[in-house]
């Protein structure tokens, strides 16, 4: 009996456009901070996306902000100075705020509050009549401070150098970990395109715009939804990756005792955000945080495994033993008071083992 075979080579269309699509959001999860706020920027400088912002005819927005639980603008945003410049830059936060002359002293006019509510985060549909009249300024002065919060976003590295050693190539700090009054810890974004969260779509107000489009606008107008789509992806991402590391970190994060770190992987963080471990090392590389004690780490280096947080708290147990005149002391003593003081079981060879990886770093 012959069986016939039939072989079909290439890829469904379906699949085709899934692939095509996760190779594009790649791309724009490797830009690095610079690179996607300018992609940020030359999306919401786009004409037909501002018209969708702020429509001339005073009807509902199609796209406004939303933003994150637990997550604003750090106030370290407003302290501009000179000497903040990144990679040797040629633009500085002075040279940008002079080419805005008169509009630094505007803000500071209008207070913060206002600032934030109105131009900032604009989770609210208002027109620019309504914001003239609530901050007490004109119209034209409302479309000036607009303009500068885009052109802002595209610098606001200058104002936030990182720290980080040389051999961190690139490293751009995204975000303080900040502790609020009652006690809590917040995520304080150093740019506006990422305090500002997510884009929110009115789908209905979209669809009564395009019955007023030609062709070519509807096509740019899938454009930038697309756009829109890989922005939200990888803002999403990066403020679960870093609520889980708050949250399960609270206790560390808040006291600064390593002994209190809970032991985490980039792969075990993936599973818990619903998202692929590739997803979260491209999220993290070459960004870092300051936590809530002032110290810059690289997100990457935020990440323990159960030995490695043994072996630091091993290494500190030796320490405070030196110091106490107690320099030779037998695994299994180490073993049981590795227990005792931190509640983690780990065998006598263990012990040895993590003895002499400490000693070879």
């Amino acid at each position: 009996m012959a069986v016939q075979v039939n072989l079909r080579t290439g890829v469904k269309p379906s699949l085709r456009g899934q692939i095509l699509a996760r190779v594009r959001f790649t791309r724009v999860l490797n830009l690095s901070e610079p690179e996607f706020a300018r992609f940020v920027a030359d999306l919401e400088g786009d004409p037909i996306f501002r018209k969708l912002v702020y429509p001339h005819d005073g009807g509902p927005r199609a796209i406004f902000r939303k933003r994150f639980p637990h997550s604003g603008l750090s106030s370290s945003f407003y302290e501009v100075k000179e000497e903040n410049r990144v990679g040797g830059g040629t633009v500085d936060v002075e040279t940008l705020l002079a080419q805005h002359k008169g509009l630094v002293d505007l803000i500071r006019k209008i207070g913060r509050e206002n600032f934030e509510t109105y131009f900032l985060y604009e989770e609210e549909p208002r027109s620019e009549e309504f914001l003239a009249q609530a901050c007490g300024i004109g119209i034209e002065e409302v479309r000036k401070i607009r303009s500068l919060v885009l052109e802002i976003s595209l610098h606001s590295e200058f104002f936030h150098p990182s720290s980080i050693p040389a051999h961190y190539l690139h490293c751009f700090t995204v975000a303080r970990i900040e502790k609020d009054e009652p006690g809590g810890l917040n995520i304080a974004y150093l740019s506006p395109h990422l305090a500002r969260g997510r884009y929110v779509l009115n789908r209905e107000r979209i669809e009564a715009l395009k019955k007023g489009m030609i062709s070519e606008e509807k096509k740019k107008l899938g454009e930038i939804l697309k756009k829109m789509e890989w922005i939200n992806l990888r803002q999403d991402t990066l403020q679960k990756i870093l609520s889980e590391f708050v949250q399960s970190q609270e206790h560390y994060l808040s006291s600064r005792e390593f002994a209190r770190v809970v032991p985490m992987t980039q792969r075990e963080l993936s599973r818990r955000i619903g998202v692929a471990a590739s997803t979260v090392c491209r999220s993290i590389a070459s960004k870092s945080i300051f936590l809530p004690w002032g110290e810059e780490k690289a997100l990457k280096d935020l990440f323990w495994n159960r030995r490695e947080v043994a072996c630091v708290l091993l290494k500190n147990m030796l320490e405070d033993l030196s110091v106490q005149g107690n320099k030779k002391v037998k695994d299994s003593f180490l073993r049981d008071l590795m227990f005792r003081k931190h509640r983690i079981k780990v065998s006598r060879r263990t012990i040895n083992l993590y003895r002499r990886t400490i000693h070879e770093k």
